[in-house]
């Protein structure tokens, strides 16, 4: 059974969405009001999958405590609760109070990027939050992106299907660029090099599209987050790729994403290293 913590200052109003809903998932609730040092004691304690955490608390801000908790434990989902969605971005994510330094909300977006689940303001429906319950309880262990030869997004050993080759080949170049943002230009760049610019928006538009909807019907919304041109892969799911990076080679058989051609240079740079 997974594990949540709750850390809010109403937790009244998340007890009556959880009374509503907690048949319906295999998870337990640990609810702590305003208390981030018992947080990070439980998360030392226990395997927790995600945190809800309230932004404006007294002793450490949301933003703060979700660091600690993901020195902790790298794999877990932060989800953060607010009062007002455009205050948490303009005002607290400007300053981040215990340490002094500035930072702006492209980079808290990039900090945060692989723990991210969600930003909910209050007062939230029943609706978010069972969408949030459902990324959470759901089993992704299943999933695989492969990428040495042929690329494929497997369920169960079984590949994904898309609805158009250029939506599959925009996650490939996500996988690729390995978590970083991938740029509207870097893509078109990359899918569509020899079409005039304002025809390859468009057809970068309608993959993005298809994507997101391959991705929806498959729940696996949380894989890529998608901004206004603007877009990155989220590590919640295994790849072979990202595996030979961590110092795992034995599955690489000197091919990689064989279908594109602007993957020559990382498949280059894998032999030699295997050559090395």
């Amino acid at each position: 059974m997974k594990k949540i913590i709750l850390v809010d200052d109403e937790l009244s109003s998340i007890q009556k969405m959880i009374s509503m809903l907690i048949d319906q998932y295999d998870l337990s609730f640990c609810m702590l009001k305003e208390d981030p040092l018992k947080a990070i004691e439980y998360i030392r304690n226990f395997d927790v999958s995600a945190a809800f955490l309230d932004i404006n608390m007294p002793l450490i801000n949301g933003i703060n405590l979700a660091e600690k908790l993901i020195h902790i434990n790298s794999n877990i989902k932060i989800i953060f609760i607010t009062s007002n969605t455009n205050y948490f971005f303009d005002i607290i994510c400007k300053y981040w109070y215990t340490t002094g330094y500035y930072y702006d909300k492209k980079y808290l977006e990039q900090k945060f990027k692989n723990n991210l689940l969600s930003i909910i303001e209050k007062p939230f429906t029943k609706e978010e939050f069972k969408k949030i319950l459902d990324a959470i309880n759901g089993d992704l262990s299943n999933y695989f992106l492969h990428t040495f030869g042929n690329f494929d997004l497997l369920n169960n050993n079984s590949p994904l299907n898309f609805y158009s080759k250029k939506s599959k080949e925009l996650l490939a170049l996500l996988v690729d660029r390995n978590g970083i943002n991938v740029t509207m230009d870097e893509a078109i760049c990359a899918l569509w090099p020899d079409l005039d610019i304002d025809k390859s928006k468009i057809l970068y538009r309608d993959a993005v599209w298809k994507l997101r909807k391959a991705l929806k019907e498959n729940n696996l919304e949380n894989l890529v987050t998608f901004q206004r041109a603007l877009l990155h892969i989220n590590k919640i799911i295994p790849c072979d790729y990202w595996d030979f990076l961590k110092g795992n080679r034995k599955k690489f058989n000197g091919f990689y994403l064989s279908s594109y051609d602007w993957s020559l240079d990382t498949q280059n740079y894998l032999n030699s290293l295997i050559e090395y």
